[in-house]
């Protein structure tokens, strides 16, 4: 699922985490931007000391995507509610220096300020804690209890295929994103050409 406001268009439109005690999870998150602005924004959790956001602000370049990373961190407690109510604020709004943004240093606080003649964009998305799969659960089992009959190549392959998955897995979720900046942009061309044959027309009669 997907989230779109009028600036960026956003995949995933939930964060969801495996939960397994003593290892951290990540998720990724692509910001598309639709328009032909440059597109400033900041991310904001309501409990940052169990989160890390990489990058938390920074600048989204005309018809482009940007990742971003986040990642919970390794929980220590033995009882868990999967009842989660944490929560992320998306905070995007145009640039009004431009292409004169051109690093994630230069994003301020008062950039997200409204005010007359700004647009500042908030879309919110909810936490879901899910059970890790049981794929993975089987292969980190395997790979403890068999540590000492396996050599180092074949711990590596493990390791390459779940990096590879992953891999995968976010540049899926890229180019659904592109897509969708594509079909926007289609559309978009669509619409500015029946509006010139109609106007064309008009002045033709």
């Amino acid at each position: 699922m997907k989230s779109t406001g009028d600036l960026l268009l956003i995949n995933p439109s939930e964060l969801k985490f495996s939960h397994e005690l003593g290892k951290q999870s990540s998720c990724s998150m692509q910001l598309g931007n639709k328009t032909d602005y440059y597109i400033v924004f900041k991310i904001k959790t309501t409990d940052p000391k169990k989160y890390i956001v990489r990058p938390n602000v920074g600048i989204v370049m005309p018809g482009s995507t940007c990742e971003v990373t986040i990642t919970k961190k390794a929980p220590g407690e033995t009882s868990f509610d999967y009842n989660c109510k944490d929560k992320f604020l998306l905070l995007c709004a145009v640039s009004e220096h431009g292409i004169l943004i051109m690093m994630d240093d230069d994003v301020t606080s008062d950039m997200f300020t409204k005010k007359p003649g700004r647009v500042v964009e908030e879309m919110k998305f909810k936490v879901v804690y899910v059970s890790p799969s049981p794929s993975s659960s089987t292969a980190d089992s395997w790979l403890s209890s068999s540590k000492d009959s396996l050599t180092e190549p074949n711990c590596n392959s493990m390791r390459e295929i779940k990096d590879a998955i992953k891999e995968n897995k976010q540049m899926l979720a890229k180019l659904m994103v592109n897509m969708e900046l594509m079909l926007s942009k289609l559309d978009s061309l669509s619409t500015s050409r029946i509006e010139s044959v109609v106007m064309d027309k008009k002045e033709w009669w």
